[in-house]
């Protein structure tokens, strides 16, 4: 294999139990959508389906939710926005879904009548993300519209907050506060709702005493939602931490000196200045090692780092370990890992992105993901 991911089972379990000290007693929802932020979903789902501090598998896809079932994987699953496979598929299956409009909740209704099947739903509320979901005043017509279904029980409802990440909390507190008045006219009412959630990673220290579900995104993977939030949590719990599961390894494949004054790569964004030893590992923007990693960021090799030099391409890129002794062909490149300079924060800030998911989620599916 020319990459593979090396996925870190005890620091995933690590982070999980982190995250479970804070919730304490309420139920610790793993969202591992998205190919699992890139780490893989099997390997990720399995490490999580054996954990007794893990309630909840949250999916993007039904899709994804089937194949965890194929899979054995045996714990609740809660499919979150997309339902891109016919929905008989998921009969059966235990499969929870969030709905936010009528027309899902009605399809889902007809597809349990046809199996004699009553689905489990979530109902998302639309407190300020403005993408799915219905607004907080049309929550009990909806509800009451449910509850004439016979093939649809309701076993929980949602939100999700839009910048709880940031500095300032006045609009993830706004979305809180309508979130709780929700919950508190529905109890008036006599609706109780078996499961309550709108947490994410950046907002599990935030006072939630009517929520009883967590979910947990990329605090899971071992980074944090922001700076800025790492400082707010380490003020409040001193003793938290985090660490990265994922590692992303290659291989030096070839090696070749150049003197000064040659242009390396496409376009000719590189120059040497000086006599250079190049060597070329085989990854690139196709596997998910983006383009604007050109002549920007670092690998690491032999406990040294190494700059890229030139275009990163779409299968390859160049590196100048002039300064490292001893490299040779099949030496071990770290792309991706727990070390300053590769770790994921590092390369999104080198890449001027401010959303290290992105760093994760374009890994190439196609690359071994390896459990160690």
């Amino acid at each position: 294999m020319h990459s593979w991911l090396e996925i870190n089972k005890n620091a995933f379990i690590h982070n999980i139990g982190q995250y479970k000290k804070i919730i304490n007693n309420n139920k610790l929802a793993v969202v591992i959508k998205s190919n699992a932020y890139g780490h893989g979903l099997l390997p990720i789902a399995h490490i999580a389906d054996q954990n007794k501090d893990v309630n909840w598998l949250c999916v993007s896809h039904l899709s994804d939710a089937i194949l965890l079932r194929k899979n054995k994987i045996k714990k609740p699953i809660l499919v979150l926005s997309c339902i891109d496979i016919d929905l008989a598929e998921a009969v059966y299956q235990q499969i929870t879904i969030v709905v936010g409009s009528h027309t899902a909740v009605q399809k889902l209704n007809d597809i349990g009548k046809q199996y004699n099947y009553r689905f489990k739903i979530h109902i998302k509320v639309d407190t300020g993300l403005s993408r799915l979901g219905l607004g907080a005043q049309d929550i009990f017509k909806f509800i009451n519209y449910v509850l004439t279904l016979p093939y649809v029980i309701i076993d929980g409802i949602l939100s999700h907050f839009a910048q709880s990440q940031h500095e300032d909390q006045s609009f993830t507190y706004n979305q809180l506060a309508q979130f709780n008045g929700l919950l508190k006219e529905l109890e008036k009412n006599d609706i109780f709702i078996p499961h309550r959630h709108i947490s994410n990673s950046a907002a599990t220290i935030m006072e939630q005493s009517l929520c009883n579900v967590f979910r947990v995104g990329i605090g899971m993977y071992g980074y944090w939602p922001s700076p800025t939030n790492k400082l707010t949590v380490i003020k409040k719990y001193p003793t938290m931490t985090l660490q990265p599961v994922l590692t992303w390894k290659t291989k030096i494949t070839e090696i070749k000196n150049v003197t000064a004054g040659i242009s390396v790569g496409y376009n000719c964004t590189y120059q040497t200045t000086k006599p250079t030893t190049i060597a070329i590992f085989p990854v690139g923007y196709y596997d998910g090692y983006q383009l604007r990693f050109s002549n920007k960021i670092w690998v690491r090799i032999r406990n040294n780092y190494a700059p890229i030099i030139g275009r990163v391409c779409m299968n390859m890129t160049l590196i100048d370990v002039s300064a490292i002794a001893d490299v040779r062909i099949g030496d071990e490149v770290i792309l991706l890992g727990d070390y300053p300079k590769v770790n994921a924060d590092a390369l999104a800030d080198y890449a001027q992105l401010d959303n290290v998911r992105e760093i994760l989620t374009t890994i190439n599916s196609c690359i071994p993901r390896i459990v160690i």
